[in-house]
């Protein structure tokens, strides 16, 4: 998580200064902390069975990614009763409202 947090701070600063080689520093960090996310990654996958099962079903496909997913549930291979299929028309993460309701 922190090499993905680490990604996101450097682009986020070379995406902000006026200063060429500053940006051209920042965006090299950045990139070296892609290089160790894929190497963590990696290594998990290796060693948690789950994880390699959803590196494969989700990477290096074509076409929407929420499809691939949708697919699997009609599949039968999703877990879930497929609502999970229908959670992004609106934007959402499909968990709903966070906010209680009133019950006035």
């Amino acid at each position: 998580m922190e090499e993905l947090e680490a990604v996101d701070w450097y682009d986020q600063r070379a995406k902000a200064t006026a200063n060429a080689e500053l940006r051209s520093i920042l965006e090299h960090n950045r990139d070296e902390e892609k290089e160790h996310a894929a190497m963590a990654l990696e290594w998990l996958r290796r060693n948690d069975p789950k994880m390699d099962e959803h590196l494969r079903t989700f990477l290096f496909k074509d076409g929407p990614i929420t499809r691939i997913e949708a697919t699997m549930i009609k599949g039968g291979g999703g877990e879930g009763g497929g609502a999970e299929a229908e959670a992004s028309s609106d934007g959402s993460l499909g968990i709903g409202s966070l906010r209680k309701k009133s019950t006035r």
